[in-house]
């Protein structure tokens, strides 16, 4: 398949199943494509032996998703990806773990920019580590960089890091995450280790 394929094999998915529409045009990018944060799907065709980055998200009830993966196709060529993906995972999880009531938003960033950034890869995370959603795709609260609104109960984020290398590829795993009286619970739920496409 080609990165268009894909991505219009997903967003018609969406809509067969009920979603009123997207919540944004699906991003697919593939083996060095993939270093591009916001990457347009384009004609190239997706090779074993890379990662493919797939960030979708739709509207259902008037409220919309976001969630990105990151998977194989088949044994990954280069291991730095393998060692950059293990990266990105605990990032994330030190964020998410973070979340509950009380939290700056801007605090999330910095535990996932901290910890990418003591693995050498700082340079290489270049935007924030998430946003609100609701009835918009992009709404307060941000979790980036000197953002300082405080986490509430019934607040919805993302938790999204990720490593960019220009001419080797890139990782990035997305979450949508309620804040709660006591913490925080997932609403995505697709598992998050390495999936190896066979």
């Amino acid at each position: 398949m080609t990165e268009l394929e894909l991505a219009r094999f997903v967003s018609d998915a969406f809509l067969a199943h009920g979603a009123q529409k997207l919540s944004f045009d699906t991003i697919i990018a593939s083996g060095e494509n993939g270093s591009m944060p916001h990457a347009v799907p384009t004609n190239k065709v997706i090779n074993a032996g890379e990662l493919v980055t797939l960030d979708m998200g739709c509207y259902f009830g008037g409220y919309c998703s976001d969630q990105t993966r990151t998977f194989a196709m088949g044994s990954v060529e280069k291991p730095e990806l393998e060692k950059i993906y293990n990266i990105v995972l605990e990032a994330q999880q030190r964020g998410i773990d973070a979340v509950k009531p009380g939290v700056v938003s801007g605090d999330i960033h910095k535990i996932c920019y901290d910890y990418i950034a003591e693995q050498g890869y700082g340079e290489f995370f270049t935007h924030g580590t998430g946003h609100g959603i609701g009835t918009q795709i992009h709404e307060e609260p941000y979790n980036a960089s000197g953002h300082k609104t405080v986490l509430e109960a019934g607040m919805c984020v993302t938790v999204e890091p990720g490593i960019y290398v220009p001419g080797l590829g890139g990782v990035r795993i997305e979450d949508d995450i309620l804040v709660t009286k006591n913490g925080h619970e997932f609403l995505t739920s697709a598992p998050r280790d390495l999936k190896i496409i066979k």
